[in-house]
């Protein structure tokens, strides 16, 4: 039941259908962005990232609310 493969089919068909300078465009635009945010990311710092990256020092958070475990 992945979608994938039809709505890769769709595109493909979307695609050689459509010709116009707006997706032309968009297209170019869009490839340039992915090679920029590709040439920008820093992958030892990718693999750095992590749950604790977003939630690291929640437990106090939730303690000033008055969640978690009573001491």
């Amino acid at each position: 039941m992945n979608p994938t493969e039809a709505a890769e089919e769709k595109i493909e068909k979307f695609l050689a259908a459509n010709k116009s300078p707006a997706l032309k465009k968009y297209l170019k635009l869009s490839q340039q962005s992915l090679a920029a945010s590709a040439a920008a990311t820093k992958k030892d710092d990718a693999l750095k990232i992590g749950p604790h990256t977003f939630f690291g020092g929640v437990e106090t958070d939730l303690a000033e609310l008055c969640i978690g475990a009573k001491q």
